[in-house]
């Protein structure tokens, strides 16, 4: 019969704490234990059979049990094998008995009980099975005892595998399509088209030439504590820190990795003024995002390795975050970017230049997304938008005094620009050594 003493001890409004049971009603969350049958059960006597006990579930508490079909035996359930689940009596044509082989304490839950709290609920069976045992842990010194071990071990697994995401995010190991970083081994890949994004911190050295060893780690992991989260929030995933760079790559739409940026751009605006009130330097930061085909899988050996990206795209990214600085812009995205973007009208940009960086062959247009600057200075950028592609098209047609006279144009609305200034500094020498018949305007980059 059902054990008044176990269930006396199921504390509702405990209860109630569990994530697992909070879409219920203190009302129906009594009523589903009030539902509940306890029962102890004696060495070998049969717990159930298809006939007798139609449509229940029935949970191990403590003991062990064997079900069987036409005498065979199907499974065995071991001591303390707290709640493991023995059957859902349910549409079964031959008869299903469940003996058990030691004294037991069985629990019952009938289906329609089942289905009425726990399924309309979306409610685990497993979790409920947890906060049960937690609650019931009174009946058996022994049970209670076993209990607390699996409990620890439970907490040190779960521990251990949040430290485990810390280095392998969970985000990495779905991307892999594994479980569990128990899964990984060497060589493990998947080809994926991603957006790329690299981030650097402008003139860094000379920044931590004044700080201490204690007080530069100190000033690296502030900045990535503000900056790391904003791309897990649109959707990215961090792939390496590089010291003061972040390396971050987005499954998701091109806008994902654009809308980070900018966001990073906001933080940093705040973060400056922070540091302006404490005498501070301001911080500048460079960003590149470029999108393409890559392979991300564990590099290194079978005692160390790692999940990172690789390919082509992956260099062209940062190849975009260092030219930020040659140009004087802040985020800058490949054309490959623009063309991917659904809604151009959600961002505000400008052409900036067509290079051929280190190492590759076909050039690449960047772009600069003006999202995120200033107000002011956002506001004299938009203006130089039209003199920047006009300029640019004249160049491509070899019109350098043209070319010149727009960039000049430019500047009066914009004054310090470095892009146009960059552009007028190019266009003198080549005034003043000449062009070649076969000359291109596609800009040669030499530094990484």
């Amino acid at each position: 019969m059902q054990n008044k003493t176990l269930l006396e001890k199921i504390d509702w409004k405990i209860l109630k704490n569990f994530n697992v049971i909070s879409l219920l009603s203190d009302a129906e969350l009594q009523d589903l234990f009030k539902e509940i049958i306890i029962r102890n059960i004696p060495k070998e006597e049969i717990v159930c059979v298809e006939n007798t006990y139609n449509k229940s579930m029935f949970l191990i508490y403590s003991g062990r049990v064997q079900t069987s079909k036409n005498s065979v035996v199907l499974s065995e359930i071991e001591e303390n094998h707290f709640f493991a689940l023995m059957a859902l009596m349910q549409k079964i044509k031959r008869s299903t008995t469940i003996k058990t082989l030691v004294d037991s304490v069985i629990i019952e839950i009938p289906e329609e009980t089942f289905t009425k709290y726990i399924c309309n609920s979306k409610c685990c069976l497993k979790k409920i099975c947890s906060f049960l045992n937690k609650r019931l842990t009174g009946h058996d010194t022994k049970l209670v005892t076993e209990y607390q071990k699996l409990q620890k071990s439970y907490q040190n697994l779960k521990i251990l595998n949040e430290a485990y995401h810390r280095f392998v995010p969970a985000e990495f190991l779905e991307l892999l399509e594994k479980e569990n970083v128990i899964n990984i081994n060497l060589n493990d890949y998947v080809q994926k088209n991603m957006t790329i994004l690299f981030s650097d911190i402008r003139g860094f050295t000379s920044l931590s030439e004044g700080m201490s060893p204690e007080d530069n780690f100190n000033f690296i992991n502030n900045y990535l504590k503000r900056i790391s989260p904003i791309i897990r929030n649109n959707s990215g995933v961090v792939d390496k820190y590089i010291g003061d760079s972040i390396m971050a790559l987005f499954s998701g739409p091109v806008e994902d990795a654009i809308s980070s940026a900018i966001a990073m751009l906001n933080e940093i605006n705040i973060l400056n003024n922070e540091r302006a009130d404490l005498g501070h330097s301001p911080i500048v930061i460079g960003i590149g995002i470029h999108v393409g085909n890559l392979i991300l899988g564990t590099v290194g050996e079978e005692s160390r390795m790692d999940v990172t990206a690789i390919s082509d795209n992956v260099n062209l990214a940062s190849r975009l975050e260092t030219l930020t600085k040659h140009f004087g812009i802040t985020i800058a995205i490949s054309e490959q970017v623009l063309d991917k973007i659904k809604t151009h009208s959600k961002f505000h940009y400008r052409l900036i230049s067509t290079v051929r960086v280190i190492g590759k062959k076909v050039p690449v247009t960047i772009y600069e997304i003006l999202d995120g600057l200033p107000k002011k200075i956002m506001d004299l950028k938009m203006k130089t938008i039209p003199y920047m592609k006009k300029g640019i098209d004249l160049l491509k047609n070899k019109n350098l005094l043209e070319a010149k006279s727009v960039f000049e144009e430019s500047l009066l609305l914009c004054p310090n620009d470095k892009a146009v200034l960059r552009y007028i500094s190019i266009i003198d020498k080549h005034i003043k050594y000449g062009i070649s018949d076969n000359w291109e305007w596609i800009e040669q980059l030499d530094e990484k």
